[in-house]
């Protein structure tokens, strides 16, 4: 079997600190964040569905992710804020700046810790 690796899914920004992000990896909730928190999950490599839910009337923001034996991935949720609602959008970012956000983060509110 394949070695396992670490998905971080950070939400470094301040805006917005109280309103929920829901995370959802191949279909199974893993928790939500707030501001200022991560969530990871252990994955078996290959292709994952990531689906970010903002807040209450916010959007939903699905990726494909593709993982790799033994290398961690680091996606990053960043708020946009419209007029009437707030939305989420997904991305990933290199090993460097993913640990940089992490120190900056306290874990979110995590349901599963692996897939």
């Amino acid at each position: 079997m394949a070695e396992k690796s670490t998905l971080y899914i950070l939400r470094p920004e301040f805006m917005g600190k109280l309103m929920k992000f829901k995370v959802h990896v191949d279909q199974q909730y893993i928790g939500f964040t707030r501001g200022q928190n991560f969530l990871k999950v252990l994955l078996d490599p290959g292709i994952h569905a990531i689906t970010s839910k903002a807040g209450r009337f916010g959007n939903l923001f699905d990726m494909n992710i593709e993982i790799f034996p033994g290398k961690d991935l680091y996606i990053v949720q960043d708020l946009r804020t419209g007029w009437w609602t707030s939305n989420n959008e997904l991305r990933i970012v290199n090993e460097e700046v993913g640990e940089k956000y992490l120190i900056q983060c306290k874990p979110g509110k995590q349901e599963i810790d692996e897939i």
